[in-house]
């Protein structure tokens, strides 16, 4: 209808049948559906995941989300069948402005309360080097059964 993909956040994750609900967004035209496998973290819910896959993986992306990052996404991938994940690579930097004279601009308090979160960099490399790492072993493997 509008020739734009369609993604799905993680609301998924709290609804009572993922399987019905995949379905719906099937017949709404939904391109892609983040999730975590109804569970906090997406390693925490990889079965789940491997089930969305195996039954909706032709008619919908399934895109695993939440607690995923350079030491756990390819594990995930191979587990479930899902051939991408999403990461924030969140990190935290310090800003001595955030907070002065009574005044907060603070987004979190306690520990990190003179912090605010960014993309890292040194995250995403990290993440990337994961699979890439994976990817020249796959290739190494091939060859040598050539």
């Amino acid at each position: 209808m509008y020739n734009k993909e369609a993604v799905f956040h993680r609301a998924f994750d709290i609804v009572s049948d993922p399987f019905e609900t995949m379905e719906k967004l099937i017949q709404m035209g939904v391109d892609r559906v983040l999730t975590s496998g109804l569970q906090a973290k997406a390693v925490d819910g990889a079965e789940l995941i491997k089930q969305l896959q195996k039954r909706y993986g032709t008619r919908i992306e399934i895109l695993a989300g939440s607690g995923v990052n350079a030491s756990n996404a390819r594990k995930l991938m191979d587990e479930t069948g899902i051939y991408q994940v999403h990461s924030s690579c969140k990190d935290w930097i310090t800003d001595p402005t955030t907070k002065g004279n009574g005044v907060s601009y603070s987004m979190v308090s306690g520990e990190q309360e003179m912090m605010y979160d960014v993309v890292s960099a040194k995250l995403v490399e990290q993440l990337m080097a994961s699979e890439d790492e994976q990817l020249i072993q796959e290739e190494y493997l091939l060859y040598k059964l050539e």
